[in-house]
């Protein structure tokens, strides 16, 4: 039989200045805050998953960048199994 979790919370990204040549690109760090929602579904050994981020506040790059909405799935394979008790 399938298990199905759904989960939904709060990410908080940060970011520091980016650097080339170990030279600091000015004002290219900030934030963003995105709520996020998913579904996984376990059956036996295996784990699919798919989440939703979207940006609620950000602050990218001084403003130059904006967050878009993001999808992300992923297939995941167990190798140990749980003890039996």
């Amino acid at each position: 039989a399938a298990t199905l979790m759904p989960n939904a919370g709060i990410m908080v990204e940060t970011f520091n200045d980016n650097f080339q040549f170990r030279k600091a690109f000015p004002e290219s760090d900030g934030w963003a805050t995105l709520f996020n929602a998913g579904l996984e579904t376990y059956f036996k050994r295996f784990t699919i998953g798919l989440q939703y981020n979207h940006p609620l506040k950000q602050r990218l790059f001084n403003g130059q960048v904006i967050a878009n909405d993001r999808v992300t799935a992923h297939i995941m394979l167990m190798f140990m199994r749980a003890a039996k008790s």
